[in-house]
């Protein structure tokens, strides 16, 4: 076996930043900690934290340590992985035992709050806000922030842009608004 992809060669590399090196690793171990954690955490266990979510934290986490791993022989990371996998599904475990079964909700029973696919939209769409307000000009940025601070009357928000009137902060922020929209749009596609 090349030495240099043995999962001892990939870890020397990767400690020593080599970025393909640890692609290599993450992809080498995520399949196989995935099977091997959802073989071990218990479907009652699973809420919220899914199996993949639970695993990507653990391999996260085993990366973010990799510097300070000590590679000993060529199954070292497995078993370390396993190890911290193994721990993250007992903590699960736990954390879920302290919790009560739920119980099911009556037929037609319905609610005002979003559905788990609404919010995970809602954070989609707040994410890619955030991403184009940051491209805006600080001076739109500005103006959208002072008229979504609610606090702003259309006099106070012309002074605090520096506009000469309401009517050219109205103008001026309308057209922030227009930048923030495509901004938002280019990040759609």
């Amino acid at each position: 076996m090349d030495t240099n992809s043995s999962s001892f060669g990939l870890v020397r590399r990767a400690k020593a930043g080599d970025v393909t090196a640890l692609d290599r690793l993450i992809v080498r171990y995520l399949p196989r900690l995935r099977r091997w954690a959802r073989r071990r955490l218990p479907t009652w266990a699973r809420d919220m934290a899914e199996t993949e979510d639970l695993v990507q934290e653990t391999l996260f986490n085993a990366v973010r340590h990799l510097p300070m791993f000590e590679m000993r022989h060529e199954h070292s990371l497995r078993a370390y992985m396993k190890q911290a996998v193994r721990n993250r599904v007992r903590d699960e475990i736990k954390r879920a035992s302290r919790h009560p079964p739920a119980e099911a909700l009556p037929e037609g029973t319905s609610s005002d709050m979003p559905s788990p696919v609404d919010r995970a939209i809602a954070r989609d769409d707040l994410w890619r806000c955030r991403t184009a307000l940051a491209r805006l000009r600080p001076a739109d940025r500005r103006l959208i922030l002072l008229a979504l601070s609610g606090d702003t009357s259309p006099r106070a928000l012309a002074a605090s842009s520096g506009k000469s009137s309401s009517e050219a902060a109205r103008v001026a922020l309308i057209r922030a608004v227009r930048r923030l929209a495509l901004a938002m749009e280019e990040l759609e596609s």
